[in-house]
């Protein structure tokens, strides 16, 4: 005999079995006001220890990471540039123009960053020299 989801068999998760496992966790965290977090997670069909464990991840993410800062902010300036050349300078140029506004940062830096945001500069076209004409 089949028994319909979320009817309290052990085996059986409900409806919660095809959720991902972080929103799993965090129809616990939204529940755990009115019920025990061992019940809820028992429900869900996840560790208590993960949910624990997934809930001490969000709390040291939230808080403020000084380099994240810093590069939030850079980011801001690297598009910035990058918009007023007119999607033209790579990291080098992008890079010397940070440093003449007076924005220290390395290049390499400046070019993670960059390809973490998917800009790119334009590359040049190489000059050639003229082929010989041999007809005149």
């Amino acid at each position: 005999m089949t028994v319909p989801p979320g009817t309290g068999d052990q085996g059986d998760q409900g409806d919660q079995a095809d959720l991902p496992t972080p929103l799993r966790f965090a129809s616990v965290a939204r529940l755990a006001s009115r019920w025990p977090v061992a019940t809820l997670c028992q429900a869900m069909g996840v560790s208590r220890s993960g949910y624990y464990a997934w809930k001490d991840r969000l709390r040291r993410l939230a808080a403020t990471n000084p380099r994240r800062v810093a590069s939030d902010a850079l980011c801001v300036a690297i598009q910035d540039c990058h918009a007023r050349s007119r999607g033209t300078y790579g990291s080098p140029r992008i890079h010397a123009d940070l440093v003449a506004h007076g924005i220290r940062c390395s290049r390499r830096r400046v070019a993670r960053l960059m390809a973490g945001l998917r800009l790119r500069g334009c590359r040049r076209n190489r000059r050639r020299a003229p082929a010989d004409d041999p007809s005149g």
